[in-house]
């Protein structure tokens, strides 16, 4: 048989995926339902399942389609959706008019994370990134794109903050060129916001090094906790260095739909990531349902309003199961998710005492992140999803560990 090339081998032979994405998929036939109480409750699933009650109407409505919708179009989205994203974007969380031509779409924020730096960096260059950060980075810029993620550790003790002590030590450390630095904010997996004072001090510093700031804002509009979410593109101008990813699936619980955007005023950049639109663009169908729905601003108003409402309520059930299980953590701001420490826990203080403590817990029923798919530097740390299953399962999971500890 004909040999797969180094690069399918190591994809089929090495999976890109985490343990506890495939305990996540294993079990997704038998999550936990009010009908099945003893089903497994999955909470490292970054999604917001509280609202589909309200995207219901809205994704069922019928909608006639223009003949266009069947055939190509502009490959960095049409320009009808790319106007109604900038609308909604410069309305609700970039606070500043964004033009529809630095506005480019791709079907999910995983392609264009991976476009995006296929067009900053060359094979073996690296980007920074704060650890523990999100797992799906790793993926998204070191499998094809083979860029190397240089970590900027944190540590719990300083509730897992950015500083700029860890940017320069990372850096002047480094075995490769640095080319950008990659930030979410909202952070995952803390759910912290960043304050203006500290963003525009990142942009300086990345200023100062020469290098890209990209900012991963996919959590823009689910702050539920009265902070103000502050944007990168509120607070500088963007200009040639400063790009901000954003998509649908996490604000407006459409992971499946797969759209993602990147707003950026480098014209190269965006002409970069168009030419790689012809492998991933978004369907012409998504687009026209999505330019109908952002555009109905009575209806994404009352929508994040009440979205915002139901995660805080969610937040609080999560935090008080913890609070009863004697479990420490960081209560998050926005997002879905909040970090918790099980140091105490562990039977060693090792990432294989992690590894083992994770495995009671799936054996339990129960799935969670753990810090090392992350790359947390500290075992023990482990992400709580606690908007992927409704708040009386969060409650369940957060007993049966509790249960399974004693």
């Amino acid at each position: 048989m004909p040999k797969l090339s180094a690069r399918g081998a190591r994809l089929a032979d090495h999976s890109p995926f985490s343990e506890y994405m495939l305990a996540s998929r294993d079990n997704a036939d038998s999550r936990w339902s009010p009908e099945r109480p003893d089903g497994f409750i999955d909470l490292s699933v970054a999604e917001n399942r509280l609202v589909w009650d309200l995207l219901e109407p809205q994704l069922s409505a019928a909608r006639s389609l223009p003949p266009a919708v069947t055939g190509y179009d502009d490959i960095r989205g049409n320009v009808d959706f790319r106007t109604a994203v900038a609308g909604l974007a410069g309305r609700t969380f970039l606070e500043r008019e964004v033009d529809p031509d630095c506005v480019y779409t791709l079907a999910g924020a995983g392609a264009v994370l991976e476009a995006v730096f296929y067009a900053l960096c060359d094979p073996g260059e690296g980007v920074l990134v704060a650890t523990p950060g999100y797992a799906g980075f790793w993926m998204d810029l070191e499998q094809r794109d083979e860029v190397e993620i240089v970590p900027v550790p944190t540590r719990w003790e300083d509730r897992l903050r950015i500083s700029l002590d860890a940017l320069d030590r990372a850096y002047q450390s480094a075995d490769r060129p640095i080319r950008a630095l990659l930030l979410a904010s909202p952070d995952n997996p803390t759910g912290r916001v960043l304050a203006a004072g500290e963003i525009s001090d990142l942009v300086t510093w990345c200023r100062s090094k020469g290098i890209h700031a990209v900012f991963d804002e996919v959590y823009a509009l689910s702050v539920h906790d009265g902070t103000p979410f502050v944007s990168v593109a509120s607070i500088t101008e963007l200009g040639d260095d400063v790009h901000v990813i954003w998509a649908l699936s996490k604000d407006f619980a459409v992971s499946g739909f797969r759209c993602g955007v990147v707003i950026t005023e480098n014209d190269r950049l965006g002409r970069a990531v168009s030419a790689q639109g012809i492998w991933s663009g978004v369907s012409g169908r998504t687009q026209r349902l999505f330019t109908e729905m952002l555009s109905d601003t009575a209806w994404t108003d009352h929508y994040l309003t009440e979205m915002r409402l139901r995660l805080a309520q969610a937040h609080r059930w999560a935090v008080e199961g913890l609070t009863r299980a004697a479990i420490d953590h960081i209560p998050g701001q926005a997002g879905f998710f909040l970090m918790t420490d099980f140091r105490p826990h562990l039977d060693e203080q090792t990432f294989a005492g992690e590894r083992a403590l994770w495995l009671a817990m799936v054996e339990a029923g129960v799935n969670m992140t753990p810090g090392a798919a992350c790359r947390s530097q500290e075992p023990g740390l482990f992400r709580l999803c606690f908007a992927a299953a409704p708040p009386e399962a969060v409650t369940r999971g957060l007993e049966r560990i509790a249960a399974a500890l004693d």
